[in-house]
């Protein structure tokens, strides 16, 4: 390389190098300059709108024990299947004026929940609404389902409840509603209810009055059973059927009962007993009303003690148990047989009409007199068959 040459390429590196230099420093410069006004001043964030909640989906929060408190958003207007199931921890839950349905276990097993104040907004409550909430004390449910049938097992096993406001009139079954409520110590149903349904107070081991409205017609299979404090009970004579099975079995403090003329005890399946369990471990019971009509009870509530009753006030001259007595004739000739009680046989046969007895219901009645060895309601019996030409064999 000649001369200029080399010269030519030292002049081009210092001059690369100068423009390397200029570059840095207003880089440098750059980062060091003051920002314009336009980059001092972002664009504030857009303003982010809550979310309009219609209602709480089924199952949404269920099994979610780290809720303690929960404010059920406004607007909301229904509450959905086991929405707060099992949430173990909520103790407090607020619900907005919106409100109009909570549907089936929703808050079933909130076992720490203690107080419900459902709105006056309120016109549907599912099945199984509040129940297992054992720490439940306090619950109020509003006049606004005044008429409404409410759903089955509302209360069931909150077993700390004492203290429980329901509207004045309901309609349909009462079923289930507050199993073992074992601190309510007193109870009215509301007017409108039809049916006192299967294990509506079992296990309500405080109760010891309850109030039946005279719109209730049919009280099932353990409705009352185990209410060991319960004293006294008055059904209406608008109670037309009874089952005769467990319905007040356990009521071990029961003293006092009033039962309408003519209700039936309904059977279960194919047993024959008639009044069956219904009464069974009332131990403490003494004294029945059947219509208006006071007996004094010595033993226990059966088919033939209650059938005794009936043939009393027949013969006492009660025409609205004639009906009953014509149709369980053999029920109540077999009960006076057990009785021995002759003179009361001698009267039945004499007002009631020859048709009310059958020549079949003659001469069971004699075979059963004959066999127990009954010999005073013998005679009557045979001398009645007699009179109306009925051959008793020997």
């Amino acid at each position: 390389m000649g001369f200029f040459d080399m010269l030519l390429s030292k002049l081009v590196i210092k001059a690369a190098e100068r423009a390397s230099g200029e570059y840095l420093e207003k880089q440098n410069q750059k980062k060091t300059a003051p920002p314009t006004v336009q980059q001092s001043v972002p664009y504030p964030p857009p303003t982010k709108q809550k979310e309009k909640v219609n209602e709480i989906p089924d199952g949404k929060y269920r099994d979610r024990n780290d809720i303690e408190e929960f404010e059920i958003p406004k607007g909301c207007t229904r509450i959905g299947k086991n929405a707060f199931k099992d949430c173990k921890c909520l103790t407090k839950i607020q619900f907005p004026s919106s409100l109009k349905e909570i549907d089936n276990s929703a808050f079933g097993g909130c076992a720490s929940l203690r107080e419900v104040m459902i709105p006056e907004s309120v016109t549907k409550l599912g099945d199984w609404v509040f129940s297992d909430c054992s720490a439940l004390e306090k619950a109020y449910i509003p006049d606004s389902l005044n008429g409404s049938q409410i759903g089955y097992g509302l209360f069931s096993n909150c077993t700390a409840l004492e203290d429980v406001r329901f509207p004045k009139r309901l309609t349909g079954e009462f079923f289930n509603v507050l199993k073992s409520c074992e601190l309510l110590t007193s109870f009215e149903i509301p007017a409108g209810v039809t049916k006192i349904g299967s294990f509506a107070f079992e296990d309500c081991t405080m109760l010891k009055s309850v109030i039946i409205p005279d719109t209730v017609k049919v009280i099932e299979h353990r409705a009352f059973s185990d209410c060991t404090a319960l004293k006294e009970i008055y059904l209406p004579d608008s109670v037309k059927i009874i089952d005769a099975f467990d319905t007040f079995r356990g009521c071990t403090a029961l003293e006092k009962l009033r039962l309408p003329i003519g209700v039936t005890f309904r059977k279960k399946f194919d047993d024959d007993v008639g009044i069956g369990t219904c009464f069974w471990e009332c131990d403490s019971l003494k004294t029945v009303v059947l219509g208006e009509r006071s007996f004094e009870l010595k033993g226990t509530l059966d088919l033939n003690t209650l059938s005794y009753m009936y043939a009393r006030l027949a013969v006492e001259g009660d025409m609205r148990v004639s009906s009953y007595v014509q149709s369980n004739i053999r029920d109540i000739l077999q009960a006076l047989i057990l009785k021995e009680d002759a003179d009361t046989v001698r009267e039945l046969l004499s007002i009631l009409p020859e048709e009310a007895f059958s020549k079949e219901d003659v001469l069971e009645a004699a075979d059963s007199a004959g066999m127990m060895g009954v010999t005073e309601v013998y005679d009557v019996i045979y001398a009645y068959a007699v009179r109306r030409g009925i051959h008793i064999p020997e």
